[in-house]
């Protein structure tokens, strides 16, 4: 019985080995592949972008002040 633990204890020692070498490959594929698609540079245009305040462009809004809350309607 021990035989046959210490067996299959060594058949998924190596198949564990084998998974985990497969996923330091595909993380390195994945690293590469980000790196060639650009997907950085894409962040980091919209993240370098000014904000835009488009409420000057509008008159303000009047808020509904049929709520109980004590701030509504107030601008």
């Amino acid at each position: 019985m021990y035989k046959e633990k210490d067996d299959e204890n060594k058949t998924l020692i190596k198949q564990n080995a084998v998974l985990e070498e497969r996923i330091r490959q595909l993380e390195v594929d994945n690293e590469s592949l980000r790196s060639q698609s650009g997907a950085d540079r894409i962040t980091d245009t919209f993240t370098d972008l000014p904000l835009v305040d488009y409420e000057e462009d509008y008159p303000p809004v009047e808020r509904p002040s049929s709520s109980k809350h004590p701030l509504a309607g107030k601008a």
